[in-house]
């Protein structure tokens, strides 16, 4: 029915919404060196789209960065 139509269009509206500022906010920890933080924010981004390139792009870089810094602290 309409009320249902409108409710779905709505939630997708602010679906879309959270995943640009997870994503925003993954972006500036990242920015400041706290990749933790930024994996987790571009975690919750990609629960909602999992096809988010800006989420995926940015959860890769971090994932690099922390997967570098292992190496330079193991030799």
């Amino acid at each position: 029915d309409e009320v249902s139509r409108m409710e779905i269009m709505a939630r997708e509206r602010l679906e879309g919404n959270l995943v640009g500022v997870y994503c925003d906010r993954g972006a500036s920890y990242a920015c400041n060196g706290q990749y933790s933080r930024a994996l987790a924010d571009y975690g919750r981004a990609l629960e909602i789209d999992a096809g988010d390139g800006e989420a995926v792009n940015g959860r890769a870089v971090c994932l690099e960065v922390l997967e570098d810094c292992r190496k330079v602290q193991g030799s």
